[in-house]
Parts: structure tokens; C-alpha cells; sequence
């Protein structure tokens, strides 16, 4: 399987080689010598540590000889739930936007010790001789609190298999790619590229056996501790629009004893506007037995408008396109339920005034750190419970996607598909060069994948198997 990157600028980098008789041939990174870094992680030249979920540090990298290569790093751990991810592209930038993908992510064993060197490999990367490339290390953390562990060594080394052909090709050109945030449900080891941001004990968030996430929320823990932290169980991820976005997910009420009909207010999605008023600006919820959307311009009283009744017992599917907006450029459409259509959507709000913060123009948030805007704008997301009422709530999730942008064929990529949990076309599926094929990160797949996995074909998701 081949996997595009698009082509832009390169740079030099610095390099130590070396070979043993033990390994192939290595090229060993600088560890204090980066070029980007984000997040909380302390960075010296024998060791990467004090590193917390969410951070990364990128370095500049050439390598002496084009072929195939794998990323190593050395790494260290007194905390479960832990993991590393490595990615490379040949534009900086690009680097630093792109989600963790979990097929470049490698759950890391707890030794309990930070001085550990277990060695993790990633890719493997199809790399050319003299050209530059980024090469990003993200530090995640899923389970215990926030810290991840240490990175002592990191590097390319020459793969044993220089014919294989499930490669990273860094250097292919992206083609009207997009960038799409999907949990794989059927995958239960791993959530990523999005991660429990709020969930303490003991309200929790965890797989189940028919491809779907469970979120519990527990109304005597908030009793005895008021804390923002244990007003649901949610997760997020890297999401981060300017200008507008779709959501697509499908969400299960068990029965009424788990979630009962006679409450108000469970929040069960967010458009997060975050920066300078950091509030929600839009929601999902449902109230009695009803579910609800609601978008506001300011940290004002919403506009709340119903979808429809929700049901107990059955999977409901849910789209939601926003655009922000002032002087009425706003938009928010919503659909809900099987056998929805794209020019039929249950609610639309028409132009509006969507989203708050400092603005580029009437239809752009300023995401943008400058010296005369010291906090970007942007809406992030977030997906699950975030209650306070006086009863403890459960309510499952699948197929959940965040979409970036406005692509063509959006509503398709993100829409749920009926009758399969995951949303995903469970058949077989025999791709040929004609057809429009991208992965779950967004990239277009210049060639027919070669291995099994899930694919967007033609606008909708599919296992090729």
C-alpha cells in the first residue's frame, strides 16, 4: 500500500552514521538538535523527557542512501498506557497539522523504569538520497493521567526488506487530499488519533465487543467532587478548523434505566471554539427524548432547534455541517437518521453568525499566533458526555468522524451507514486505478492498495480485504 505525501520545501540536516554487527545500517538523530516542538517535553542532547500527552518534537533528517527505512527510538516508562508515533513528511508545516496515525502509533510496555531502552520501531519510510525530510515523535497517553516517558535514542535504520511494498512513500504527491479524525472502532487497541481528554474515575470510556465505544458518566463522583473533570466522559483530539467542518457519528441509548428520557441537557458532541472566549460555540444534546442542536456567535443564550426524537434500543446515525461566520456568512445544517440525503437535511439554519474570537475576514477565525493576536481561534472538537444531572448516564458511540474542511463529497465521507455499527461497507472490494481511493488520514492512494484495510472509495468507507 502506498501512502501520498505531498512535495514542497526541503532543508539540511545534521546526522551521525554508524552500523553495527548487531543492526543495519543508522542514522542517529541529535536529540537536542530539532527544528519544532509543541507540548510539555524536555528536550537535551541525551534524553527527551518530562513529556506529557499531546506533545511532539520534530527534527530535520537526510539519509545517505535512497531505499527503505525504519524509524527506532529507544524509550522508557513508569506509566501504562502509553505510546509513541512516528510520522515524516518533506514539509514542515504540513508535519505539524497532521493527525497521529495509528498505523505509525506503537503501544509501549511499562518496565517501571525511565531509563529503559526498549527499542520501537515505525514505518517502514521510502526515502531518497538527497532529499530532506521531518521527522515528528508525538508522546501519547491514554490511560494513567498525562505523563508518557523518555525518548534516549531516535533514528533510521536501513529495514531488512528493502522489497517490501505496505510502505510510507514520503515523497509521493498528494492529490486533493483532506483531513479526516475517524476512531476504527473494530481496532479495540487503540482510540487514536483522538484520546480521553476528560474521563476520571470511576466514569470511564472503553470498546465493546460489537465495534462501538461505551462512555459512563457517574452522578455520585460529581457529588463528592465538583470538578469539571468529572462532569461526563469525552474524548478529542487535534481538530482544528478556521473556517468549517463536518461531524458524522451514530450514538446507541442502551435502554431507559442506563439513560433515562427524563432529563434535560446531556451534551453529546461539541463544535469547541477555542482561544481568546475558549467556550463552546455549538452542541448536540439530548434533552427529555429528544436530540437537539444548539450554535451561538458569542458566550450568549443559543439557538436551539430539535432534529427529531431519538430512540432507545437502535442505533441513530448523525451529520452535522458548520461553517463560521459573522455578518450572517454563518451556516449549520443537521441531519439525523437512516436513509438521510444531502439536500434534505432535518435542520437548516441559513446564513447566521457562528463562532467568536478575532477574525481574518467575515468567514475565517484568526488560528494564528502573532504579535497582534496572542491566542488562536479555532473550532476544535469533542465527542461523548459532558452532563451534571442527578443520575448516572451510558450511552454508546461508533463510526465517529471529524472532518476537516469542506471537500467535495464530504457529506458522503462522513455520513454512517446503516445496519453496521462501525459504518464501514463490510464486503469485498476490488479498487482499480480509476477509482477515487483515500485512507482515513486523508490522502489519496496514487495506487490500488495491495493489502487489506479500510479505505474511502468513491465517497464511502470500505474494508478492502
Amino acid at each position: 500500500m502506498i501512502l501520498s505525501r505531498s512535495i514542497h520545501y526541503v532543508a539540511t540536516a545534521v546526522l551521525t552514521l554508524f552500523s553495527t554487527a548487531a543492526m543495519a545500517a543508522q542514522v542517529k538523530l541529535q536529540l537536542d538538535d530539532y527544528v519544532a516542538q509543541n507540548g510539555s517535553v524536555t528536550i537535551s542532547l541525551s534524553v527527551l523527557e518530562n513529556t506529557k500527552n499531546g506533545a511532539y518534537v520534530i527534527y530535520q533528517v537526510t539519509v545517505p542512501e535512497t531505499g527503505v527505512y525504519d524509524a527506532y527510538a529507544l524509550f522508557g516508562t513508569k506509566k501504562d498506557g502509553s505510546s509513541l508515533s512516528v510520522d515524516m513528511d518533506v514539509n514542515l508545516e504540513t508535519l505539524k497539522g497532521r493527525p497521529v496515525e495509528a498505523a505509525l502509533t506503537k503501544a509501549t510496555t511499562n518496565p517501571n523504569n525511565w531509563a529503559a531502552n526498549d527499542r520501537y520501531a515505525f514505518g517502514p519510510f521510502r526515502l531518497k538520497q538527497g532529499h530532506t525530510y521531518f521527522l515528528r515523535i508525538n508522546f501519547l497517553q491514554s490511560v494513567s493521567g498525562s505523563w508518557v516517558g523518555n525518548v534516549h535514542e531516535l533514528g533510521l535504520s536501513t529495514a531488512a526488506d528493502q522489497s517490501v511494498t505496505d510502505v510510507v512513500d514520503v515523497d509521493v504527491e498528494q492529490d486533493g487530499g483532506y483531513t479526516l479524525y475517524a476512531i476504527d472502532c473494530a481496532n479495540k487497541s487503540s482510540i487514536y488519533p483522538y484520546w480521553r481528554g476528560w474521563a476520571w474515575e470511576p466514569n470511564y470510556i472503553e470498546f465493546k465487543e460489537n465495534d462501538c465505544l461505551e462512555f459512563y458518566y457517574n452522578y455520585a463522583a460529581l457529588q463528592a467532587d465538583d470538578r469539571r473533570m468529572r462532569r461526563g466522559a469525552e474524548v478529542t483530539c487535534d481538530y482544528k478548523t478556521t473556517r468549517d467542518g463536518w461531524y458524522g457519528f451514530r450514538i446507541f441509548l442502551p435502554s431507559e434505566e442506563l439513560f433515562p428520557k427524563n432529563i434535560d441537557g446531556s451534551i453529546i458532541a461539541q463544535l469547541f471554539n477555542n482561544g481568546d472566549r475558549n467556550s463552546w460555540a455549538g452542541h448536540l444534546s439530548i434533552s427529555q427524548d429528544k436530540i437537539q442542536v444548539s450554535h451561538r456567535h458569542a458566550l450568549v443564550d443559543p439557538k436551539v432547534c430539535t432534529l427529531g426524537t431519538a430512540t432507545w434500543g437502535k442505533w441513530i446515525p448523525i451529520v452535522l455541517y458548520f461553517k463560521v461566520g459573522r455578518n450572517n456568512k454563518g451556516r449549520i445544517k443537521a441531519w439525523m437518521g437512516d436513509g438521510m440525503q444531502e439536500n434534505s437535511p432535518v435542520y437548516d439554519s441559513g446564513p447566521v453568525n457562528f463562532g467568536f474570537g478575532e477574525w481574518i475576514d467575515d468567514e475565517t477565525l484568526n488560528g494564528e499566533v502573532t504579535a497582534d493576536n496572542e491566542v488562536a481561534d479555532y473550532i476544535g472538537c469533542k465527542f461523548g458526555l459532558y452532563v451534571t444531572c442527578p443520575h448516572d448516564l451510558t450511552i454508546r458511540y461508533a463510526d465517529i468522524k471529524a472532518l476537516v474542511g469542506n471537500p467535495a463529497g464530504a457529506f458522503d465521507i462522513v455520513k454512517p451507514m446503516v445496519n453496521t455499527p462501525t459504518g464501514i461497507t463490510n464486503v469485498r472490494h476490488n479498487v482499480n486505478l480509476n477509482d477515487n481511493c483515500y485512507d482515513l488520514q486523508g490522502r489519496r492512494i496514487a495506487n490500488a492498495p495491495e493489502t487489506k484495510g479500510l479505505y474511502v472509495i468513491n465517497g464511502k468507507k470500505i474494508i478492502v480485504r
